[in-house]
């Protein structure tokens, strides 16, 4: 019986089912994990913002100008309006009367960074740390200490206001055409004026806030896979079903396809179910292929039997007997090749109808947001760059380090930050890997794999180009950084520390990390853009030949 049991195991269809199963088996636990670490680095990314805020928001650690306060760091816009009665460009800030322009004060709003590039969307970048109130964030200092940064910083604000109008003169001259020529057909456009930010905490703030832009995109990744980014719960309860009336058969687990019920109904087709019931069709193409090997196995030996009974002129009534059992044999095995092929194609339609469009979906939203992503570090890199404006205004007056506690927590969350986006590339390049193996195992030919095969393989190839080491090795710079800061801060307890022991430190980290990072994420974007790209133009080439062949 063992030796029989081997020998079926052995045989190449039973092997090929069963790699089937487990490829299947695989990707719903390749699943659950790219579900997981898509949480945990959303989490990551909001723990380590809160600590990049929590190592500068100290009353005595912010050096921003006591007597002249800012709005938080922003583009404000100026609209520039062609004009027919007049040949020059006009400034026009509140459009009232475009013949006769007048100069108004601009107006501060609750907008974000935005760039000329049109790469931003306002609406899809809003900050939502719209002001710094002046009375929250003002140095509490004692009254006879104040004196002596009086002459600092009015020397600094002197050197702001120069800056701020230098800004204004510079990109003002940018949108003098010629003359002052302007067709009457060219639209207005907008300009956008750069403050510096004031303070470190400022700084931090603005980085947070594209860290949860980061976030909020994220979310429709997570629908997708059936997680709540906020408190770690399946949404698939949540879902809108709508399930036809009549009762489905529970599974029992035996090998006759009538026994594997319907699946409802659905307004949303569950990623995670679809992959289930693969499984479980799986499953069963397995058993039943395996069943059928037993019984074509039964039935060489019953025809060998029935050759050796002729050949030794057995008497007739053993010889139809063996003939009756090869007919029995033989019926049983023409009921298994038609529950094979009944299995592999609703295997096929599950395929084709309901993880294909799935797996696009999902591809299509790690697209934009590893767009999002891209673009959210690319506006911190920015802002980070314009803080350095800011260590050049501060005083020189020597500052003391943040507590040595709130360095150790950044390090620690830097430290998760990093494991957790290498954790959350590599659950999509095994997740793409493990379907684009099972796509290959249904199919002799590739060709025949229809188009999830050709996404998958494609996708996890894609996948391979992703690298996510340079990203972590970038976030570990600014990690031991900090580690650094902690050790030196444990021996120099009582000692005064000069200003680039943590703000410079932490302002430069903060910019290299961001600029690397979004260096690779602006790749993996590009990327995943291409293979959409790719996707549709197959699609629509498809859909075309389709079409030829209709008519």
């Amino acid at each position: 019986m063992g030796c029989s049991s081997s020998k079926l195991e052995e045989a190449a269809s039973v092997q090929i089912c069963k790699d089937r199963k487990n490829f299947i088996k695989q990707a719903i636990k390749h699943r659950n994990q790219l579900a997981s670490s898509h949480i945990a680095y959303v989490q990551s990314l909001r723990r380590v913002s809160i600590a990049l805020c929590t190592y500068v928001d100290e009353n005595r650690y912010q050096y921003f100008l006591n007597s002249y306060m800012y709005h938080p760091y922003r583009d404000d816009k100026i609209f520039i309006e062609p004009t027919t009665t007049s040949r020059n460009v006009v400034v026009n800030y509140s459009r009232s009367q475009p013949k006769l322009p007048k100069i108004g004060t601009i107006e501060p709003k609750p907008s974000t960074i935005e760039f000329s590039d049109d790469l931003y969307t306002a609406n899809a970048y809003q900050n939502p740390f719209i002001s710094l109130n002046e009375d929250e964030y003002m140095d509490v200092k004692e009254p006879e200490k104040k004196s002596n940064h009086d002459d600092s910083n009015k020397r600094a604000r002197e050197l702001v206001e120069g800056e701020n109008r230098t800004v204004f003169q510079e990109r003002a001259n940018r949108v003098m055409i010629g003359n002052g020529n302007v067709g009457e057909d060219t639209p207005g456009f907008t300009v956008h004026l750069s403050r510096i930010p004031a303070s470190m905490l400022e700084v931090m703030k603005e980085v947070q806030a594209q860290f949860m832009v980061i976030c909020d995109a994220a979310s429709e990744v997570a629908m997708l896979l059936e997680v709540n980014i906020n408190n770690n719960h399946s949404t698939r309860d949540r879902r809108p079903q709508l399930i036809e009336a009549s009762n489905t058969t529970p599974r029992d687990g035996s090998n006759s396809n009538s026994d594997v019920p319907d699946e409802p109904f659905e307004l949303f087709k569950s990623h995670k179910a679809s992959l289930e019931r693969l499984y479980e069709w799986e499953k069963k193409l397995y058993d039943e292929v395996k069943s059928g090997e037993r019984i074509r196995l039964s039935y060489e030996k019953k025809f060998t039997q029935l050759k050796n009974e002729d050949l030794t002129g057995a008497e007739p009534s053993s010889v139809e007997r063996t003939r009756a059992s090869i007919r029995d044999l033989r019926t049983r095995l023409n009921l298994s090749f038609t529950s094979v092929e009944s299995i592999s194609k609703r295997i096929e339609d599950l395929r084709d109808e309901e993880l294909h469009p799935q797996i696009t979906e999902l591809i299509q939203s790690l697209a934009k947001l590893w767009r999002t992503m891209a673009d959210s570090h690319r506006i911190q890199k920015h802002t980070t760059s314009q803080a350095k404006l800011l260590l050049q205004l501060l005083t020189s007056t020597a500052s003391p380090p943040p507590p040595v506690a709130a360095a150790a927590s950044l390090a620690s969350e830097l430290r998760h930050w990093r494991l957790a986006f290498s954790a959350w590339t590599a659950s999509q390049h095994a997740y793409a890997t493990t379907l684009s193996n099972w796509a290959h195992s249904c199919v002799s030919d590739p060709a025949q794999g229809g188009p999830v095969l050709i996404l998958c393989t494609k996708w996890a190839k894609m996948m391979e180009m992703v690298d996510e080491r340079k990203a972590g090795e970038g976030i570990g710079r600014l990690e031991e950084r900090m580690k650094a800061v902690v050790a030196r801060g444990k021996r120099r307890q009582r000692e005064e520390w000069e200003e680039e022991d943590w703000r410079r430190v932490i302002c430069d980290g903060v910019g290299e990390v961001v600029a690397v990072v979004e260096e690779v994420t602006a790749a993996a974007a590009e990327l995943y853009e291409n293979l959409v790209r790719e996707w549709r133009e197959e699609e629509r080439g498809g859909e075309e030949g389709r079409g030829g062949d209709g008519e």
